[in-house]
């Protein structure tokens, strides 16, 4: 093998170090497609997120029912959930609530 000079030694090790940062950098942004990949499907094939009915969003409901002349209704709704007050009704009955409100109409 033929000896090297020091110029030459220089000179290669200078290209094993590019070479060392190319394939790092490469393998960074292989992990990062990778990452990304893994949000995309997540964000793509989960189930859409079911939007939280809170208490402001049931009182909201009801008070306009109420003020639409509809106050024996709603007091009649949250009896049927076993409650005097809109306070009293279990957070998970919410969604239901809201569903049962908003079929609420004047019947006349």
């Amino acid at each position: 093998m033929k000896n090297l000079t020091r110029k030459e030694r220089r000179i290669n090790l200078s290209k094993l170090n590019n070479l060392s940062i190319i394939i790092q950098e490469l393998r960074d942004t292989a992990s990062n497609l990778s990452k990304l990949a893994d949000d995309l499907e997540h964000e793509f094939s989960s189930k859409p997120v079911e939007k939280k009915v809170s208490l402001e969003d049931v009182r909201a409901v009801l008070a306009e029912k109420s003020r639409n002349g509809l106050t024996k209704e709603v007091r009649e709704l949250l009896l049927n959930f076993g409650v005097n007050k809109l306070s009293e009704v279990d957070p998970k009955d919410y969604p239901a609530i809201l569903s049962e409100a908003e079929r609420l109409t004047n019947a006349k």
